[in-house]
């Protein structure tokens, strides 16, 4: 691979022209994950094209594109977004504290596999996760353009942590978020015929109207308190992705049966970088409070005993 690499390099340079600097390396993503990189950049232009290649490495490793076909596809990409890149250039260097805190939204994720990430940068521990604030320079039909507020880039613009949380909480309220029952979500993804009726099953899922980043949510309590209170019954909280939650009524399943499930899903049907945790969480409707479920065991003398607790 590292052979190939040299060769892609020295092929995507020969391809974008001497105007550009080119660089190949590694970007760490949310909960450790890397990607190989190539960093294209304009002389005399501060923001860089940054573009992930593991798929475009695999199809080289495999046969399926030549060295010149790979850095092609590379330059292409690249020309695609250079007005992409040049606007976002022209945002950052005039980005005031106002549009800071009018952009700012937040992100939940695992504090112990962002460990290192979470020193860099401003966060509000939530149980076992974490809420860091991510700032949208852009959104287009090509996706969403954001970055991680940092500890440099707050005091920069001279904003405080309490502002950030205060200012990403009001984006996100003024956002909103929604939840839709099972049974819609598998229709709208055509698993289940128009015919089918709602409230088979007890499970709904709460995002935002983005569908990104919207279990941000757990970051803010008082939004189950609605649902639960339609419901009547406290709320166990399933940690899908780092975009959305799952949640059912207490009543109807044990946390440990919901945890194994959470788990399962985890290892075989989630992207590593969408992980968020494998705990389960309860919401209490009387207290408006949010705590971890889990089971253990327990031990009286030689007997074990098995049973549920919650923190």
């Amino acid at each position: 691979m590292e052979d190939i690499i040299k060769k892609l390099e020295k092929a995507v340079r020969a391809a974008v022209g001497a105007e550009y600097g080119v660089d190949f390396g590694e970007t760490r993503k949310n909960n450790g994950v890397v990607l190989k990189s190539v960093i294209i950049c304009k002389t005399g232009k501060s923001v860089m094209q940054k573009i992930h290649i593991n798929e475009i490495l695999e199809m080289i490793a495999s046969g399926r594109a030549g060295i010149d076909e790979a850095a092609d596809m590379i330059v292409k990409v690249c020309r695609e977004h250079e007005r992409e890149a040049e606007s976002l250039e022209r945002t950052m260097r005039k980005i005031s504290k106002a549009e800071m805190l009018d952009r700012v939204t937040g992100q939940m994720v695992n504090k112990v596999a962002n460990a290192g990430m979470l020193m860099k940068v401003p966060h509000k521990t939530v149980l076992d996760l974490a809420l860091v604030y991510r700032v949208t320079l852009q959104e287009s039909e090509c996706g969403t353009a954001s970055f991680l507020a940092n500890h440099a880039l707050c005091a920069h613009c001279g904003v405080s942590v309490e502002e950030l949380d205060n200012a990403a909480s009001a984006n996100m309220a003024r956002e909103g978020y929604k939840a839709r029952t099972m049974e819609s979500a598998m229709k709208e993804m055509g698993a289940l015929p128009d015919q089918a009726l709602d409230g088979e099953c007890p499970m709904r899922i709460i995002t935002n109207s983005r569908r990104l980043y919207g279990a941000a949510v757990m970051a803010h309590p008082e939004y189950f308190g609605a649902l639960s209170e339609k419901i009547g019954n406290d709320l166990y909280i399933l940690p899908s992705s780092i975009h959305e939650v799952i949640v059912v009524p207490a009543e109807k399943m044990r946390p440990d049966e919901l945890r194994r499930m959470v788990m399962e899903v985890n290892k075989s049907g989630l992207d590593k970088e969408e992980f968020l945790s494998d705990n389960v969480y309860r919401y209490a409707r009387k207290t408006g409070r949010m705590t971890i479920a889990w089971k253990t065991v327990f031990h009286d003398d030689s007997r074990r005993v098995r049973g549920i607790v919650e923190r």
